[in-house]
C-alpha cells in the first residue's frame, strides 16, 4: 500500500509514538495552529485526517473536513469509555458520510492496520473517482473512439487502482480486468475475460455474490464477503457502480478491496475484549463468593465474643487483662468486616461506567461529604477551604462523584501531619478539554516510590493509620472507566495535591 500522508490533531503522545513506530513509511504532520480543516487545498495534500482524544468537538471538525473533501478518510480516535458513544453520534450525524469513522485507542498496536486501511481507502476512492470520470467521459466521443478507450482500459487506466477493478458487461461477463484482480484470482487474463465474474470465486459464495452483482448493490453499493481461499479466509469488500450511457451501453465497474488485515485486527480486538470481560466476570464471582463465605464465620466469631462477655464472671471482667483483650478481638472483627465490605465494593467497579451522568452541584456533594466527616474534622481541628466558583457543576454520575470526593477528603484528614492541624483546600476549575477537581493538603506527603504505588489495589503506605488500601484504587478505576484520570504531586513532610480530570462532552 502507499505510505500515505497523514494530517493529525489532538493525538496523545503515546498514540503518536506508536503510529510513528508502526507506520515508518508514512508521513505524519500536525495541524498547525491557525490552520483550518475547511481549507480544501490543504486537505487534498493528505490521505487521512486523524483526530485524537484531546481534540475538542471532533465531530464538528470532521463535518468541516467532509464538507470540502468527501473522498478523504477521517478517523476519530476516542478513549475506550467514549468510543461507543462517539460511534453512535457519528451514526446519527446528518453532516458526515461513510468516509468518517471512529476507532478506540484501547486497541493499542492494532491501531496501525486500521490507520493503514483508512489511508488506502482514500487512495482507492480517489482512483475510483478518476476511473469513473474517465469512463463516463465517453459521452463526448464517437463510438469508434469509445471502443479504443475500452480496449486500453485495463492497460492504461485501470492498472493505476491499488485494488481489484473489473469491468463487467450487462450480461455479467468480464470485459476488462486489472492486474491486481488477476493476481487476486491467481489466473491469467485469457481464463477470465468473457467468463462470469462470480465463477472466479469459490462455489460457497457464488449465490450471494451473484445476487449482489445483479441488483443487490442498488440497496447497498458495498458488501463484505468472507471468501474461503486456499491460504485462509479472505475478507473482500465488493462495491458496484453502474456505467450506463447511450454510447457504452450497460456496464458495471466492480471494485474488489482486500480488507482481511483490518477485519482480523478488529476480530482480535473483540476477542481480547471478550476475554477480559470473562476474566472480570470470574474475578467478580470469586470476590462475591469469598465475601459471602467469609461473612458467616466472622458473624459466628462476633457472636461468640458477645457471649463470652456475657458469660465472664464479674471479677474476671474487672481484671485489667481481660477488657483490653476483648477490645482487641472486637477491633479485629470490625477490620475483617470492613475488608469484606471493600471486597464487595470492588465487584461494582466493572459497572461504574454504566452509572448515568448528570449535571451535579459540586457544592452540595462536598457539603454532604463534609457532614459525614464532621467527627474527623473536629477531632483533628482541621480547616477545609472550598473554592468552586470557576466550575460549580460537573457532568458525572452523582454516586461516583461522591465516592471520589469522600475518598480524597477522608485521606487528607487520615494522613495528616502529627505536628500541625490539617489544612485542606478543595478547588475546581476548567482546563482545555476537561474539568479539574483538586484536593491539596499539608499532611505527611509521599516520596517518589510511594507515589508510584499509591493507586494500586490494597496498597497501604502508612501503617500507623487504619486503612484497607482500596479507596484510591477505586478513585482511579472510577475515573478511568469514565475516560478521565487522577494524578498526584507530593513532597515528604509538606503534603500532597490530588488532581482529578473529568472529561467534558466530546461533542
Amino acid at each position: 500500500m502507499p505510505a500515505g500522508r497523514i494530517l493529525y490533531a489532538g493525538l496523545r503522545d503515546d498514540t503518536l509514538a506508536l503510529l510513528q513506530q508502526r507506520l515508518a513509511d508514512a508521513v505524519l504532520e500536525p495541524l498547525a495552529p491557525g490552520q483550518s480543516v475547511g481549507d480544501g487545498p490543504l486537505l487534498r495534500q493528505y490521505d487521512l485526517l486523524l483526530l485524537g482524544p484531546a481534540m475538542e468537538m471532533p465531530i464538528r471538525v470532521a463535518q468541516e473536513a467532509y464538507a470540502v473533501d468527501k473522498l478523504l478518510s477521517v478517523l476519530l480516535l476516542a478513549e475506550a469509555s467514549l468510543h461507543e458513544k462517539l460511534k453512535q453520534a457519528l451514526l446519527f450525524s446528518p453532516f458526515v458520510g461513510p468516509t468518517v469513522q471512529s476507532a478506540s485507542v484501547a486497541v493499542g498496536a492494532r491501531l496501525a492496520p486500521i490507520v493503514e486501511d483508512a489511508v488506502q481507502r482514500t487512495v482507492q476512492r480517489r482512483s475510483f473517482a478518476k476511473l469513473k470520470s474517465i469512463s463516463l467521459s465517453g459521452l463526448q466521443f464517437e463510438p469508434q473512439v469509445v471502443a479504443k478507450v475500452r480496449a486500453d482500459f485495463s492497460t492504461k487506466v485501470l492498472e493505476e487502482a491499488p485494488m481489484g477493478a473489473v469491468l463487467v458487461s450487462g450480461a455479467g461477463t468480464v470485459a476488462s480486468i486489472n492486474r491486481y484482480a488477476l493476481e487476486l484470482f491467481g489466473r491469467p487474463e485469457t481464463q477470465v475475460l468473457g467468463t462470469a465474474l462470480s465463477q472466479q470465486f469459490p462455489a460457497a459464495v457464488r449465490p450471494a455474490l451473484e445476487a449482489f452483482l445483479h441488483d443487490g448493490y442498488l440497496g447497498a453499493p458495498k458488501q463484505l464477503f468472507a471468501v474461503p481461499w486456499p491460504a485462509g479466509t479472505l475478507y473482500l469488500e465488493v462495491s458496484v457502480t453502474a456505467i450506463d450511457t447511450p454510447v457504452t451501453g450497460e456496464y458495471h465497474l466492480v471494485m474488489l478491496n482486500d480488507t482481511t488485515a483490518t477485519v482480523l485486527a478488529q476480530q482480535q480486538a473483540q476477542a481480547d475484549v471478550q476475554a477480559l470481560q470473562r476474566a472480570n466476570a470470574d474475578l467478580d464471582n470469586f470476590i462475591y463468593s469469598a465475601s459471602h463465605d467469609l461473612k458467616a464465620p466472622i458473624s459466628n466469631i462476633e457472636g461468640l465474643l458477645t457471649a463470652l462477655r456475657e458469660e465472664l464472671a464479674a471479677p474476671a471482667t474487672a481484671a485489667t487483662e481481660v477488657p483490653p483483650l476483648l477490645e482487641l478481638m472486637q477491633g479485629a472483627v470490625e477490620r475483617f468486616k470492613r475488608t469484606i465490605d471493600h471486597l464487595t465494593d470492588l465487584t461494582k467497579l466493572q459497572k461504574v461506567h454504566l452509572q448515568p451522568a448528570d449535571v451535579v452541584d459540586l457544592a452540595a456533594v462536598v457539603e454532604d461529604v463534609r457532614l459525614d466527616l464532621l467527627a474527623q474534622l473536629q477531632a483533628t481541628a482541621a480547616r477545609l477551604d472550598v473554592d468552586l466558583a470557576q466550575a460549580p457543576t460537573l457532568s458525572f454520575s452523582p454516586k461516583n462523584l461522591r465516592s471520589v470526593v469522600y475518598n480524597l477528603l477522608s485521606n487528607a484528614l487520615k494522613y495528616h501531619h502529627p505536628d500541625r492541624a490539617p489544612h485542606v483546600w478543595l478547588r475546581s476549575y476548567p482546563a482545555d478539554v476537561c474539568h479539574v477537581l483538586e484536593v491539596q493538603d499539608n499532611g505527611l506527603g509521599l516520596d517518589a516510590g510511594q507515589q508510584a504505588k499509591l493507586f494500586g489495589l490494597f496498597q497501604r503506605l502508612h501503617d500507623h493509620v487504619e486503612g484497607s488500601g482500596v479507596g484510591l484504587y477505586m478513585v482511579r478505576k472510577i475515573m478511568e472507566n469514565a475516560g478521565g484520570r487522577v494524578e498526584v504531586a507530593s513532597r515528604v513532610g509538606e503534603g500532597s495535591t490530588f488532581r482529578v480530570y473529568f472529561p467534558r462532552e466530546p461533542y
